[in-house]
C-alpha cells in the first residue's frame, strides 16, 4: 500500500500499524469490525503436527487473551478453539459440524505434561520442548 501501487486493500492492521499508515503523507485509513478470525494454520500431515496431542498442546500453551490485547483492538476477542470459529457463535453450528469444535484453555502446565507423555523432554536453557530421551 505504502509504495503507491494500489489504491485499496482489505487487512487487518494493528492499532500501531494503522498509525503508521496514517502518518505516511497522502495515506489514510480506518479500523472496523469485522466477523473473521485469524489465526496459526498448520500442516496436520507432517510430523510432529500429525500427533493430535501435540497440536492439542499448543492449543493449551496460547494464551489467547494476552494475544488479543497485545494486538490493541478493543474489539478483539480470544477464541479458545483450534478450529476457525468466531467466539460467541458455536452453538449456530449444525450438531455434526459442532461435534468438531472443540475447546482448549490456557494451561502451559497441561500442554508440558501432555508434550512430556509422547517423550518431549524441556531443554532448560531455551524452554523449549524437544523430542528425546530423558
Amino acid at each position: 500500500m505504502i509504495a503507491g501501487k494500489i489504491t485499496y486493500d482489505w487487512i487487518g492492521l494493528s492499532e500501531a500499524q494503522l498509525k503508521v499508515v496514517n502518518s505516511t503523507p497522502g495515506w489514510s485509513s480506518f479500523a472496523l469490525p469485522v466477523f473473521s478470525v485469524m489465526g496459526i494454520a498448520i500442516n496436520p500431515h507432517y510430523y510432529p503436527w500429525n500427533i493430535p496431542q501435540v497440536r492439542e498442546a499448543i492449543c493449551d500453551v496460547i494464551n489467547r487473551t494476552e494475544v488479543a490485547a497485545a494486538w490493541g483492538l478493543a474489539i478483539s476477542k480470544p477464541a479458545y478453539y483450534p478450529n476457525p470459529v468466531i467466539p460467541g457463535t458455536e452453538d449456530t453450528y449444525p450438531p455434526d459440524v459442532r461435534q468438531f469444535i472443540t475447546s482448549c484453555s490456557y494451561n502451559p502446565s497441561k500442554a508440558a505434561q501432555m508434550l512430556q507423555s509422547l517423550g518431549f523432554y524441556k531443554k532448560e536453557d531455551t524452554g523449549t520442548h524437544q523430542m528425546g530421551l530423558n
